[in-house]
Order: C-alpha cells, then structure tokens, then sequence
C-alpha cells in the first residue's frame, strides 16, 4: 500500500514538474513572440518614421530648389533691368559698353571689321519743348521701334548688330562684320526710317584694330559732332 502511495506520489510529482515546464516553455514561446511583435512594431514604426523623414527631406530639398531657382530669376531680371533703358526697351549705355569690346575681342580673333554709329535726333529739345515731354518719349520709343526693326531686316547685322540708347536722344549702334561702306549703307536706311518724317544725325567709325572700345566711340562722337554742325540730317564717317 506504501510503495503503490509511494509511486503514485512520484507520478504526480512528475506530471506537474512536466506540466511546470510546459508552462514555462509555453510562457517563454509567448514571451518571445510578444518580443518578436514588438520588434515587429517597432521596426514598422522606425520604418514610417524614416520614410517620414525621407518625404520631409525631398520636400525641403524641393523647395530650397525652388527657392534658389526663384532667386536665380529674379537676379537675371534685375540684371536685365539694370542693362535695359526703361523708356524704349532697348539696351541702356551700361549694356552697350560692356557690349562693343566683346565685339572688338570677336573682330579680332576672326579678322573681321567692325563699325560703331552715334546717332542724334535732330534739334529733339526743341520737339520735346513745343510738342510736351509724352510726345518727346513716344518719338523716342518709335524711333528706337523703327530702328530695331531696321536692324533686323538688314542682312549683314541680323545676328550681331544691335541699338542701345546712349542718352538723352542719342543713340549707340553696333555693325560687326560691316565695313565703312555697308556701315553707312545701314545708317542711311536707318535714318529713313525716322518716325514722323523727323530727321537725325550721325557719326560713323570703324575700328581700327589698335584703338580701344572707348576711343572707337570718341571717334564716331566726333563725327557726329561734325555732321550736326554741318547742317543735321546727314552722316559723316570718322
């Protein structure tokens, strides 16, 4: 009776330390998939929140784009405001002397001449004084409308050559690749195409090789000078 109480004591003894281990396998089997779901969770989450970061970054990298191309553009509008002469649109002064030794360094490296023409609007103060400061602008933008179309339609300065208001009534134009002759060829046309049946002057120089961009432009203002005292509406070569 003894060794069947005895036996039965071992039995049970056994089956709750299996039931024992069981529970704790079970438990240690739970505790290992909870880790797993939460590493689960949390790679999941460190996933959003890289993927969160990745969005924030492109979007700030997208705007700092955005922002640099605005700046770019507003540069380049400042930039062509400061080389444009409000009133007629044409080149200013700045533009045009920045302009011409480029033309000069181009004349030279191909062996090609180059001509500048200083045009003067004959007696326009006496214009702007009897017909009003409006009609004298107007008569300006359609003077600088009429020769820059003149421009475009003469065939040997149809890439290169350009007109730039130099001041006042006067104005600046650039003839690559002309030589004397098609350089008064142009001006002649030029001066036709006065709006108004008004008149102007001009003075006509082409460089020669060795002077500077600012003594080709004294040479072809000292024309000018000659042609207004020679009586206005005419060209004179320097």
């Amino acid at each position: 009776m003894e060794a069947s109480q005895t036996s039965d004591g071992r039995a049970r003894t056994g089956f709750d330390g299996a039931l024992a281990q069981i529970a704790r396998l079970t438990r240690g089997r739970l505790a290992a998939e909870e880790e797993a779901r939460d590493a689960r969770e949390e790679q999941a989450a460190l996933a959003m929140r890289l993927e969160e970061a990745t969005e924030a970054r492109d979007a700030a990298v997208r705007e700092a784009q955005a922002d640099i191309r605005q700046r770019r553009q507003r540069l380049g509008q400042v930039r062509k405001l400061a080389r444009t002469d409000a009133l007629t649109g044409l080149p200013n002064r700045r533009s045009a002397d920045e302009e011409l030794p480029r033309e000069l360094a181009r004349a030279r490296r191909h062996e090609a001449p180059v001509c500048a023409v200083m045009l003067d609007l004959d007696h326009f103060k006496k214009f702007n004084d009897a017909m009003g400061h409006q009609a004298g602008d107007k008569l300006l933008k359609d003077t600088a409308d009429a020769w820059r179309g003149t421009l475009r339609d003469t065939d040997y300065v149809a890439f290169y050559g350009f007109v730039a208001r130099y001041g006042g009534e006067e104005f600046v134009v650039v003839l690559p690749d002309c030589d004397l002759e098609q350089a008064l060829s142009v001006v002649k046309r030029l001066r036709a195409s006065m709006p108004g049946g008004l008149t102007s002057s001009a003075g006509v120089a082409c460089w020669d090789r060795a002077e500077s961009a600012e003594g080709l432009i004294a040479r072809a203002d000292a024309a000018l000078y000659r042609a207004k005292h020679a009586g206005r509406d005419r060209a004179v070569a320097a």
